[in-house]
């Protein structure tokens, strides 16, 4: 075995790509591998184009000078070496014998994909079959507690089989799961010796038969508002690029929720693109400072000829009860209208109580129906941090603790969007994670 070897590896995003804008993006992460000396580029990535022809372009990417290419899709794990594909490998497919090592060059390359790294048997497996190093293509989206639940997996790993770890995900947004394009890598010893994440970030390990060795130092841990805060924004940002949309529409209310949503939405894609709905003159007001059109539709003369309509059959009984949830459909209903009229996304503030309530949401995109109400409030008094004046004092309406001191290690990341006057935005993460 060469005392070194160098392997770079990237997540990246090739949702709704065709074969040959595939290979493009491919190929221009391919090239930065090579100018940096990689002799391995790893990539995750989400659903590959059908097809067989994006098969042959990666293998001719992978043609010396090289770097030879270990690509970690849904359905699937291929390396390309030396102009040809070596391995092909369906992931979750079933077997009545575990996979053991890949072979790569002159080594054993032990590869758990998707859910196989999430317990003991493959890992082990590949251990008693020769296999030098893991490599865990993960497929755990982004929720507050992953990056911690990834560690703890892999340390697992590494503990069972007493083998060198290298862990990398996907990056982007797949069936409304977010993922964040996680990587690290642990030694035989459980150190963590590098973290990174965020798209196409390029980087570079050297691996030895002593362990790895990172060309970058740890950065600091982000607060859990700020990792919060960047999937999020990652979400939204996939889901108009996916379904190729101008613009979204979003009511603005006043509401926590609601103003939360709108930050969010500028963040994500700048203030022309965002249009808010709004029913009176303190909606209005919100949109002006935010910068964002603004549409006033008042819907209680529509919700009160509804409640004309259906008071008849149902014989007088027709109460705020019946009416509250009424309200709340016609106002999806005006959201998605106005929206499609637009070829707008239609965005809802629905949050995790809110859906089981039974809140209206169809045909929209809701990015906070996974977090609970106190979870939004926290969020908001994070980002009220870095907004004084009166879309803080609404953001902090809720009255709920602000986010916990940084524990050691960690930073506060410092206002970097460009802000209407009076209003500080915080970004979405420290930098060095998110880009």
């Amino acid at each position: 075995m060469s005392p070194s070897c160098a392997i770079a590896l990237a997540p990246l995003d090739l949702a709704g790509l065709g074969p040959d804008e595939a290979c493009a993006a491919i190929a221009a992460v391919h090239a930065a591998a090579a100018r940096r000396g990689a002799a391995l580029l790893i990539l995750a990535a989400g659903a590959l184009p059908p097809g067989e022809a994006l098969q042959g372009q990666l293998a001719a990417l992978s043609a010396p000078p090289g770097p030879d290419l270990l690509l970690g899709a849904a359905d699937r794990v291929l390396l390309f070496e030396g102009g040809a594909l070596r391995a092909s490998r369906e992931v979750g497919a079933a077997s009545a014998t575990m996979p053991g090592p890949i072979a790569w060059r002159n080594r054993r390359l032990g590869v758990l994909a998707g859910a196989a790294g999430e317990g003991p048997d493959a890992a082990e497996t590949l251990a008693e079959t020769g296999a030098e190093c893991l490599i865990w293509l993960h497929r755990i989206p982004f929720a507050p507690d992953a990056a911690e639940r990834r560690l703890q997996t892999a340390l697992a790993r590494v503990v069972e089989t007493r083998l060198p770890l290298l862990a990398l995900g996907p990056y982007g947004l797949e069936s409304e799961a977010v993922f964040d394009g996680d990587a690290f890598a642990l030694d035989h010893d459980r150190r963590l010796i590098f973290r990174a994440n965020g798209e196409a970030a390029l980087s570079l390990l050297s691996w030895r038969e002593a362990g790895w060795t990172a060309t970058a130092p740890l950065p600091a841990e982000p607060l859990a508002e700020a990792a919060l805060w960047a999937a999020l924004r990652l979400g939204l940002a996939r889901a108009v690029a996916r379904g190729r949309y101008p613009g979204i529409v979003l009511a603005l209310d006043a509401g926590l929720a609601d103003l939360l949503l709108a930050l969010l939405a500028i963040v994500a894609l700048g203030t022309a693109r965002v249009r808010a709905l709004v029913r009176d003159g303190a909606g209005q007001a919100q949109a002006a400072a935010l910068g964002i059109a603004a549409h006033a539709i008042d819907p209680a003369p529509a919700a009160a000829a509804l409640g004309d309509v259906l008071r008849a059959p149902l014989n007088g009984r027709w109460g705020e009860a019946q009416a509250e949830p009424l309200a709340g459909r016609l106002d999806a209903l005006l959201l998605v209208s106005l929206a499609e009229a637009f070829g707008d996304l239609a965005l809802s503030p629905a949050d995790a109580a809110a859906l089981a309530r039974g809140a209206a949401t169809a045909g929209c995109f809701a990015p906070f129906k996974t977090l609970s109400p106190a979870s939004l409030a926290r969020l908001a008094a994070w980002q009220a941090e870095a907004a004084p004046g009166p879309l803080a004092d609404a953001l902090l309406t809720a009255r709920l603790p602000s986010p916990a001191a940084p524990r050691p290690g960690q930073r506060r990341a410092a206002p970097l969007w460009p802000a209407p006057p009076g209003l500080a935005l915080v970004p979405a993460a420290p930098t060095g994670f998110f880009p």
